[in-house]
């Protein structure tokens, strides 16, 4: 952790977690392309991020998401920006971490917030955390976006009241 690996040095001036214009613009293109060929984007939000909200040395931001507040106020504020940057662009849910590895209790609370965060933009999305988690958060999330290969789905049975999305 004293170091970033050298694909990463381009974050070592980064002051704002928070996506620059150029960061927007390419974002644009993908939505675009999506919303073009009718593709629903299910966003992958909090596994991958600056140094500010978790750990770009690897996939995970580990804990830091779910415990740190410092950091909790930067997912609002960027959840708050992207959601209302495409209000207008239907056929949007947001996935807000792929397998967190937290415990459900506080992975619960993580994501009841993150759902007022998204609610008080008046920008309403269908919201999930992938890999399972779904099934234990109940009313927190509106999907489970199951993980499974491709063998295995036809023996996938959904218990659950809430609709599956396989990842």
């Amino acid at each position: 952790h004293g170091r970033l690996f050298p694909f990463f040095a381009s974050l070592e001036s980064v002051e704002s977690p928070l996506p620059d214009e150029r960061a927007w613009r390419v974002w644009d293109a993908f939505i675009y392309l999506c919303q073009k060929f009718g593709i629903v984007y299910g966003g992958d939000l909090f596994t991958l991020v600056p140094e500010e909200m978790g750990d770009p040395r690897g996939w995970f931001p580990l804990l830091e998401s779910v415990y740190c507040q410092e950091k909790r106020s930067l997912e609002r504020e960027f959840l708050r920006q992207v959601n209302l940057r495409f209000k207008t662009a239907p056929g949007i849910a947001w996935d807000l971490w792929n397998e967190p590895g937290v415990p459900v209790d506080a992975l619960k609370g993580w994501t009841n917030d993150l759902r007022q965060t998204l609610e008080q933009t008046g920008v309403p999305r269908f919201i999930t955390v992938g890999g399972g988690s779904g099934e234990k958060l109940a009313d927190a999330v509106d999907y489970i976006g199951a993980h499974s290969g491709t063998h295995e789905i036809r023996k996938l049975v959904n218990t659950s009241k809430k609709p599956v999305m396989m990842q």
